[in-house]
């Protein structure tokens, strides 16, 4: 039996961020963490609300994942999520480990979209082709007991990959004066003597100068179209319950969008999806949004055609508007790619319901409750 009986860890994360979020969650549950993440698990409306608030209110750790996804998302469940842990938080001692905010990509302390608690609490970053053994490890020992205070900030800003924080009680901001004195007088009063002892190496004629080191990769800061799109898929179709007034709104941010970059394929795939959900979600049922779902996924193909995002957005309205045959062609095509797309799932588990293909469907639909960022 684990030694972290009622002692669960919440992984609070957005949909973008699923595979990151499982590779966190298995190397926590390897380290005999237990660990609650998956919304697949979980049922729609009240249920659904209601079990996320209980675990968050039961949990021994929360641990939010910050990443560029997070910072582009003005709206998204993982907020209200962050809001409920602080809000627990404010229940708790100052020195109680509660919450331990994982940041992956390249987000800075001062830029990042997250509650004023979080900056109270160290930040471990983590880096996506890292398997987070060492991360588990820690949490391990925090749940039992071995780490103490470790969570909190110390003076001298965020405290690295699993170093303990110092207790801020402890320094005082002008120790660092003398300190610093009686290191520089060490210094001074020992250059001459090392310069005597290391003399310079003759340099060669022919040396080459010191190589530089390659720059680290960036991660890409997301364009300002993107940035509408991401905050305009936040409002419709990540949202749990989304009404007509979220889709006109996410309308117009892909119109700015398309009017900023009209040659990125995303965001027609975007808008073909958002074309079709605006018949699917009961809003609008007229034939051109039929048609716009068509031609924006026909021109997102034009401009790419090897975006899985495109393809999708084509099947979905095949699904529905030509002979399942061509649809399930185009959904299977898809998997090919991406076997565990979900969307893809979906749509061939629909066709195969609907042609009487029942048991093929179940097994679908089984499937997909087991994958991460499924609901």
């Amino acid at each position: 039996m684990s030694d972290f009986v009622n002692k669960a860890v919440f992984l609070s994360y957005a949909s973008q961020d699923a595979e990151a979020a499982k590779r966190i969650a298995d190397a926590l549950r390897a380290a005999g963490v237990e660990v609650w993440f998956d919304q697949s698990e979980l049922v729609g409306g009240d249920a659904w609300d209601q079990k996320i608030k209980k675990q968050i209110k039961d949990c021994a750790l929360l641990i939010p994942i910050i990443t560029p996804n997070t910072n582009a998302r003005a709206e998204g469940y993982f907020r209200l999520e962050w809001k409920l842990a602080v809000d627990r938080s404010h229940l708790m001692a100052d020195d109680a480990p509660f919450l331990f905010p994982i940041v992956i990509g390249d987000v800075a302390d001062a830029t990042a979209r997250v509650p004023d608690k979080f900056r109270d609490v160290q930040w471990t970053r983590l880096r996506l082709d890292e398997t987070p053994t060492e991360l588990a490890s820690r949490v391990a020992k925090l749940l039992s007991g071995d780490v103490g205070r470790g969570l909190r900030t110390p003076p001298s800003g965020k405290a690295g990959f699993g170093n303990p924080a110092l207790p801020k009680s402890r320094w005082q901001w002008w120790m660092i004066f003398p300190i610093a004195g009686v290191i520089m007088g060490l210094l001074f009063a020992a250059a001459p003597l090392w310069k005597a002892l290391n003399p310079p190496a003759a340099q060669p004629a022919h040396a080459s100068p010191p190589r530089t080191p390659d720059p680290q990769p960036q991660t890409p800061t997301l364009s300002e179209a993107r940035q509408l799109t991401a905050r305009a898929r936040a409002m419709s179709l990540d949202k749990y319950v989304s009404s007509a007034e979220d889709f006109a709104a996410a309308e117009s941010l892909i119109k700015r969008a398309l009017e900023l970059d009209p040659n990125d394929a995303e965001i027609w795939a975007f808008s073909s999806l958002l074309n079709f959900s605006f018949g699917s979600r009961g809003f609008d049922h007229a034939p051109a949004r039929v048609a716009a779902a068509r031609s924006h996924a026909e021109r997102a193909l034009s401009l790419d055609p090897n975006s899985l995002e495109a393809q999708f957005a084509l099947a979905r309205w095949q699904r529905d508007n030509e002979e399942p045959a061509v649809a399930e062609a185009s959904f299977k095509k898809i998997l090919t790619r991406e076997p565990n797309h979900i969307g893809a799932l979906s749509g061939l588990a629909w066709i195969y319901d609907k042609t009487d293909r029942v048991d093929e469907s179940a097994a679908l639909s089984e499937r997909i409750a087991t994958l991460p960022g499924s609901n």
